[in-house]
């Protein structure tokens, strides 16, 4: 059942960089939101694991797991009030003079 509520999310969380990111960036941010996932996948077995040694109990894994969880939401809550686009910078042409 977790894991279908993840699998439904997913798709949210991946559809916002094409609603935020400048144009030609979304490939990028998708990219970096990608390797902020994976990344966690890698370290969340390896934290669980340290946590349960030294406690003895997966409570405190379970804890840990929830207060990123609440961290996570707020984050969207605050961070993403609304899903304007960013916009994208423009580069000025810089002249330099040779002497």
């Amino acid at each position: 059942m977790a894991l279908g509520g993840l699998v439904v999310t997913s798709a949210v969380a991946y559809s916002i960089p094409t609603f935020i990111a400048p144009k030609g960036s979304v490939g990028t941010l998708t990219g970096l939101l990608t390797f902020g996932n994976n990344s966690m996948a890698i370290v969340a077995p390896i934290v669980t694991g340290y946590i349960v040694q030294a406690t003895g109990s997966f409570m405190y894994a379970f804890l840990v797991a929830a207060a990123l969880l609440v961290v996570g939401i707020l984050s969207y809550v605050f961070l993403l009030p609304d899903l304007e686009p960013i916009e994208t910078a423009i580069q000025e042409d810089s002249q330099h003079i040779s002497a």
